[in-house]
């Protein structure tokens, strides 16, 4: 079942350990690059007393955890199960784009308005002297781990939401929150924001939807530049997340049935490029936005750590592994 396993030597075992060992140091010097690039905007954004920044350094930080799995991942030849973990680091360079690209300081507390949100929903549920806490073990009473809600670590629900709800009124954040509702309650034209509708249900909506934002993640990966990046692999990565394509896993190889193997590395090295180009475009716009003096540093680091070997990713097949024909017979 387990690629590695399959091989017919050990020298071709010693040779793909070799290879995925290569590729995984090549992914960790790329996101070395966006932690460089953090670490410029935390500095810049330390000799201000402004509380946006933390939405932007969180939002990088959440790519960098991400792009690091997908190392781990690489060093052991699990190509497949990068897919997850680099969809939800694209869904965070978007979300940092779209925040540094225009009305920064609204968009970013329109990030912590949302989280807020999420957080205080989380508690009521938590919270038994709560309908939502109620009706939430109503529901689980019937599940057999149902018994998660006594593992619930023992804070005080009650003065969780209130310090949040304390934060949602501070001056600065009551206008996110005033729009926040407002969407939350309406239908906003987009041709027209005077024009509004009443919705059927609420829904929360999206934090980058606030003041005329885009409606969906495919809006938001438009607007920001990226439409193909979300139609060929955030698409694709997706089926992967909600386990949409367990099927593909078979096929058909010499007129018999197969199945592909588990850590087989045929996407491997699609997916440390693109592990990559995340890290490389999010420094880079960091550095811009923050310190775009260092941006001579960062090309230069580019140059002399990543080119040459990204050149070699994007030209040369390293890793030739079919388990199935690719031609259908």
């Amino acid at each position: 079942m387990f690629f590695p396993q399959m091989l017919s030597s050990d020298t071709d075992r010693e040779a793909l350990k070799k290879i995925c060992e290569a590729y995984s140091v090549y992914v960790d010097d790329c996101v070395g690059c966006l932690v460089n690039a953090y670490t410029v905007a935390e500095s810049a954004a330390s000799k201000t007393d402004e509380n946006h920044h933390i939405t932007i350094l969180l939002l990088a930080r959440h790519v960098i955890e991400s792009l690091d799995a997908v190392s781990a991942m690489v060093s052991r030849g699990c190509s497949h199960p990068c897919q997850t973990a680099l969809r939800s680091a694209l869904e965070g360079v978007f979300g940092v784009l779209h925040i540094l690209q225009a009305d920064t300081v609204r968009r970013a507390r329109a990030y912590q308005v949302a989280h807020a949100h999420r957080r205080i929903k989380l508690y009521e549920k938590a919270d038994p002297s709560t309908d939502a806490g109620r009706e939430w073990r109503r529901v689980l009473s019937t599940d057999p781990v149902g018994d998660v809600l006594s593992t619930l670590p023992a804070i005080d629900y009650t003065k969780a939401i209130a310090n949040l709800r304390s934060m949602l009124a501070r001056p600065d954040f009551v206008p996110i929150e005033q729009e926040w509702h407002l969407l939350r309650e309406y239908h906003i034209d987009p041709t027209d924001s005077t024009k509004k509708t009443k919705k059927k249900s609420k829904s929360d909506p999206e934090w980058y939807s606030l003041f005329g934002g885009p409606a969906n993640l495919r809006d938001l990966a438009i607007k920001v530049g990226h439409p193909a990046l979300y139609e060929f692999l955030y698409r694709q990565w997706s089926n992967e997340v909600h386990a949409g394509a367990a099927l593909d896993a078979v096929g058909r190889k010499g007129g018999a049935t197969v199945v592909r193997p588990v850590r087989h590395p045929e996407m491997l090295q699609t997916c440390v490029i693109f592990a990559g180009q995340f890290s490389l475009m999010l420094s880079r716009r960091l550095i811009e936005f923050y310190d775009a003096g260092k941006l001579v540093e960062f090309r230069a680091r580019y140059i002399n750590t990543i080119q040459s070997r990204l050149k070699e990713l994007m030209t040369k097949k390293v890793v030739t592994a079919p388990w199935k024909d690719t031609l259908p017979h």
